[in-house]
């Protein structure tokens, strides 16, 4: 510790040479102690800046001056290498992208070996079969074609992009080869079973011989294996030609006679094209379907179930190809059926015909369709506008027949308890055949977009009826209002009924899917606010949307309607009772006399009038109205002349013991058997007028008696306990004191 110049890189070495291993002595501890101290204060003293000795002081800026100076240099330096070594890398780059691509190709080594062999093994099977086919025919050169088709589909996803060109060339090239010669040899081998059928009449084609089958065999086995593979045929471009390439090939080289038929008879300038007649070339398909459906389901079928190809059925992919014929007709047909709606319309329904005749025969919806065509647009905007506008014609045609309120099945009582009017049976067949020729259209939104038409007809013949109903009023009872009353209900009975059919409600609750995902679409934070409220308070919209169906808005608005109808109808009948009823209100019942033997009673002159009225105009409506609607309407016909007798009669006179016997008489045995006609009971809707009848009927005992019960009993229940008692529940103890006091018997 002399020497200043000690560093303290160096005091661990100076600790363990001064006190090596014995830590235990305290006097060596205390030496080193010593000696640091004073070598920090000779430190202290030198580089202190009040000491007049700067010769120390000197030295160390020196020092740090010179190191500063080295420093700069270096920086400089470092700095230059720094450039040197980012431009000898810019100039190393493309040295080592060089290297790089070569080492790819050294990996790639293996896959280029691979890429020759293909081509060598290509190279030889194209040896193999022209040698093959210079030699002689046999079925045997269809297993070496096959590996052409091996190779494609091994390569076609690989990247050696040129090898699968070059292998996929050389497999169309060949299979052009093969499907000529195989072909030509099919055909002949056709001719000989017949094929196609000629006429209709040939039930089982003549003279098929064991050898001409086993070759039809053999052929049509060795034309599936060449066909080109389904990822090839997948990829491309489906032109408007008349022959399906999605047909086994077989079946494409079988059907290209019927093809050229086709073509010459309905798509040349033969008289049988004609744009007016699409029922011609759509029957002429379904004809070729029948007749060769036999030999197809015999022949065909069993080879495709032993070739392990049962998947395809030969007899759809008949149809399949046949429709297609159809299918690249009516393409053809349709930008000339655009300027004409009369044809366009009567095109439409035969193809609707057609596409249904198909199905019922076990066409695959899968498969392509006529109906595909009209479901695309502009065809399927064309065939819902023209669909409307016949609607609205067939309408106003409806409802301007002579018969249009006439019952439909007027001549068969069991079937004419609705009394279902022309015009609206006529209305609900239209719909009914429209919903039977858009339920087969695959697109949903298509079969949404003709609900929704449908209900706006409903909503317009609606409008129509109530209009109708305004003009019809002239008479009190009117056949024809009564007729609108009727279809207005027979309509609403329909819909209830179609609510609940599954198609309906499967076409119902895709609508409001699909609503519910265009307003999310529209407004997606305000449903997402909402969806955090219906998360914190419990919401029952999901289950009410649940419970409605398509047609209960309509259903409710022609409900409304007939309740107006039925109720102006009752007000109307009303009127005619009422003003035959002046004399009966104003019959003298405070002093007629009493007739001792209840037999010689005889109804009131001044009840005819009222009770024929009542009798007539129920027996007109039970004649007019549909079962429900007349039950509806002779009630509350019923409970409006109970309070009208009750109100105009009974609380406006006074009855002498003889005028309450003969009130009683002509509602018990005139007014209530009227209406006994229509139920067992006819005295519970006519309560009021009832038991007014028991009181005015009361002996003077039991009567004076009751009323002082009714003024002074201070219990409610024991007034009503008191009327009960009689058989009275509808008059209440103030309406009873009231029915009392109109008596002017002697002692009441």
């Amino acid at each position: 510790m002399d020497s200043p110049e000690l560093s303290s890189v160096d005091v661990i070495e100076f600790l363990n040479s001064e006190i090596g291993d014995d830590i235990s002595n305290a006097s060596k501890i205390q030496d080193v102690f010593d000696r640091i101290s004073k070598y920090e204060e000779e430190l202290e003293r030198e580089i202190n800046p009040h000491n007049p000795d700067p010769v120390h002081i000197n030295s160390f800026i020196k020092n740090a001056e010179s190191a500063v100076e080295r420093i700069k240099k270096l920086s400089e330096k470092c700095e230059q290498l720094q450039k040197s070594a980012e431009s000898e890398l810019e100039n190393m780059k493309p040295i080592k992208e060089h290297f790089s691509s070569r080492i790819k190709e050294l990996k790639d080594a293996e896959s280029l070996y691979n890429y020759f062999q293909w081509i060598l093994k290509v190279e030889n099977q194209n040896t193999i079969m022209e040698e093959a086919l210079k030699n002689s025919f046999n079925y045997q050169i269809v297993d070496t074609y096959i590996v052409f088709k091996e190779f494609w589909e091994k390569l076609r996803t690989s990247d050696c992009k040129n090898l699968v060109m070059y292998v996929k060339k050389t497999m169309l090239y060949w299979h052009d080869v093969l499907r000529e010669k195989f072909g030509c040899e099919f055909q002949k081998c056709l001719g000989s079973l017949y094929w196609p059928v000629s006429t209709t009449k040939i039930a089982v084609p003549p003279n098929q011989s064991g050898e001409a089958l086993v070759k039809f065999n053999q052929l049509f086995v060795s034309l599936c294996k060449i066909a080109l593979p389904d990822a090839y045929v997948k990829t491309q471009d489906v032109k408007d030609d008349v022959e399906d390439p999605f047909l086994l090939l077989p079946l494409q080289l079988m059907l290209q006679p019927l093809q050229k038929r086709f073509v010459y008879h309905f798509m040349g300038k033969k008289p049988t094209n004609r744009l007016d007649k699409p029922e011609w070339y759509l029957t002429q398909i379904l004809t070729w379907i029948s007749d060769h459906s036999l030999f197809i389901e015999q022949t065909v079928e069993p080879i495709l179930e032993k070739e392990n190809l049962s998947r395809f059925s030969a007899r759809a992919q008949m149809m399949r190809g046949l429709v297609h014929l159809a299918v690249t007709r009516f393409k053809a047909d349709f930008p000339k059926l655009l300027d004409d709606d009369r044809l366009l319309s009567h095109t439409i329904d035969e193809v609707l015909l057609f596409s249904q005749e198909i199905q019922n025969q076990g066409y695959p919806p899968s498969f392509p369709n006529l109906i595909q065509v009209l479901s695309s647009e502009p065809c399927f905007t064309r065939w819902r506008s023209i669909e409307h506008q016949s609607a609205l014609e067939k309408m106003d045609k409806f409802l301007s027949l002579d018969t249009a309120w006439k019952s439909r099945y007027q001549e068969e009582s069991d079937l004419d308890d609705m009394h279902v009017p022309e015009s609206a049976e006529l209305f609900i067949t239209l719909l009914l055949t429209m919903t039977e020729r858009y339920c087969h259209v695959p697109d949903k939104d298509c079969q949404v977009s003709f609900l929704e038409l449908q209900l706006e007809l409903l909503d317009d013949f609606r409008l129509r009826l109530h209009q109708l109903s305004q003009c019809q009023m002239q008479e009190t009872i009117q056949a024809s209002y009564c007729g609108i009353m009727n279809a207005i209900h027979y309509i609403q009975t329909v819909l209830e009924e179609w609510n609940n059919l599954p198609f309906f409600l499967q076409l119902y609750s895709y609508k409001k899917r699909k609503s519910m995902c265009e307003s999310l679409l529209r407004d997606t934070e305000k449903h997402l606010s909402s969806i955090k409220k219906k998360d914190l308070q419990p919401s029952t919209s999901t289950e009410e949307e649940l419970e409605t169906s398509v047609f209960d808005e309509v259903i409710g608005l022609y409900q409304h309607m007939l309740n107006d109808l039925l109720q102006t109808m009752c007000d109307r009948v009303m009127l005619d009772i009422k003003a035959k009823s002046r004399s009966y209100r104003k019959e003298k019942w405070f002093y007629m006399f009493v007739i001792e033997d209840k037999k010689l009673m005889e109804i009131s002159l001044s009840a005819y009038p009222m009770l024929e009225v009542i009798n007539s105009s129920l027996h007109s409506l039970q004649e007019l109205l549909a079962k429900p609607l007349f039950t509806k309407i002779w009630q509350q016909i019923a409970v409006e002349l109970n309070i009208y007798i009750f109100e105009e009669v009974i609380l406006q006179n006074s009855f002498s013991e003889g005028g309450a016997a003969q009130f009683h008489f002509d509602m018990t045995r005139n007014l209530f058997p009227i209406f006994g006609v229509y139920t067992t009971k006819p005295e519970n809707y006519f309560n009021l007028v009832r038991d007014s009848c028991v009181l005015l009927n009361l002996s003077s005992a039991p009567a004076m008696l009751l009323r002082e019960t009714l003024k002074h009993q201070d219990d409610f229940e024991s007034k009503c306990s008191a009327l009960e008692e009689l058989g009275i529940y509808s008059l209440s103890p103030s309406q009873a004191i009231l029915i009392l006091s109109q008596r002017n018997h002697a002692g009441s």
